[in-house]
């Protein structure tokens, strides 16, 4: 069977979505080489992936690449000989002729069409249902999402695969010592920090993050790439806060390893790949009590209601200055992350395909 992948989102500042996906494909074709798949996506991917053929496309802006999927996608594919494509980021073509997976990360077009904003909320309730319904199998993060898909659409339960995210092998921790002399120099940060990490959207609630850690008196560093109108997310500059807009994945490793906690206040989320990245370094997390963060926290994390900013506060408070409250955060974090790996995604994922192919 010959796969087909649409990467054309990938590249760039990436947000989660287009790290995990990708992470997931390359970890895939490291499994089963022999495994015949033609990659559509920026022709810097092609050393990343060497066992999959690399069909080039971009640069694309978010409306060319809704143009590209529709009109130029289902015509690649045939020239490509596809068999099953592979469409990880909500959408699928219209026209498209041949087997399908589609990947649904979260559903905040219809649970919270506010914070996806009308294009995004639009362009998802016109070709999401539509290409879930049609598709051999879809993939899916949590079992959160998974339970929504299906309320949501009406599908079969036995098509929906949950494919949890795994961290990405560039993110790792680092000691203590040598990671707040790395911030130190390459962010000018001589004090205790807590880190928001993630796309400057809506849905992060990040102005809740701010107050609290003002309230708390401790210094906030945000690192993400930005999204539409995300300067209107961000309140004037103090000096207890900073943004320090997208960030390599050694720094990120770096800001994990040595603040005093991760701050993830979402009003809701698919899954919250920054609470697991966090862990992984030794970061204790203080996220929103939404369902997804606390499926993948697992107990790990300290959940504090998305609008409670004196809760949250006061929560940052204790884990900056109880040294047991925070080695229990480390040690129960590092345990959960572990079990967030590219290998159980890939078995997840295996299981998707074969599903497809044989429907």
């Amino acid at each position: 069977m010959h796969i087909g992948v649409d990467g054309s989102f990938w590249g760039g500042q990436e947000r989660g979505v287009a790290v995990a996906t990708r992470r997931l494909w390359s970890s895939y074709l490291e499994r089963t080489p022999r495994q015949q798949v033609t990659i559509f996506a920026p022709k810097i991917h092609a050393s990343e992936m060497p066992n999959a053929s690399l069909v080039p496309v971009g640069p694309l802006t978010p409306i060319s690449r809704i143009a590209w999927q529709q009109v130029v996608l289902p015509s690649l594919g045939r020239e490509q000989g596809i068999e099953l494509l592979h469409c990880p980021c909500y959408t699928a073509p219209v026209a498209l002729t041949c087997k399908s997976i589609v990947t649904v990360h979260d559903l905040i077009a219809w649970t919270h069409p506010r914070l996806a904003g009308w294009r995004n909320a639009l362009h998802f309730r016109l070709l999401v249902g539509r290409g879930i319904r049609r598709a051999q199998a879809v993939c899916v993060p949590t079992e959160f999402v998974r339970r929504s898909v299906i309320d949501y659409f009406g599908i079969p339960r036995g098509k929906v695969f949950v494919v949890p995210w795994g961290v990405d092998m560039e993110i790792a921790p680092v000691s203590r010592d040598v990671a707040i002399l790395t911030v130190r120099q390459r962010f000018a940060v001589n004090e205790p920090f807590v880190l928001f990490c993630g796309c400057i959207e809506k849905k992060k609630n990040l102005q809740v993050a701010i107050r609290a850690c003002e309230e708390a008196g401790l210094l906030l560093l945000i690192a993400g790439p930005p999204a539409r109108a995300s300067q209107s997310l961000l309140p004037e500059s103090n000096s207890r806060w900073r943004y320090l807009g997208y960030v390599t994945p050694a720094d990120l490793s770096a800001l994990y390893s040595a603040a005093t906690a991760l701050v993830f206040p979402s009003y809701t989320e698919g899954f919250g790949l920054p609470a697991i990245e966090a862990m992984s370094c030794g970061c204790p997390v203080i996220a929103s009590d939404a369902p997804a963060l606390r499926e993948v926290c697992g107990g790990a994390a300290i959940h504090v209601p998305h609008w409670d900013v004196s809760a949250l506060a006061a929560t940052l408070r204790a884990v900056s200055t109880d040294r047991v409250l925070r080695d229990s955060l480390v040690e129960r974090g590092i345990a959960r992350s572990s079990q967030f790996n590219w290998a159980n995604a890939v078995a997840s994922f295996s299981d998707a395909i074969r599903y497809a192919g044989s429907n």
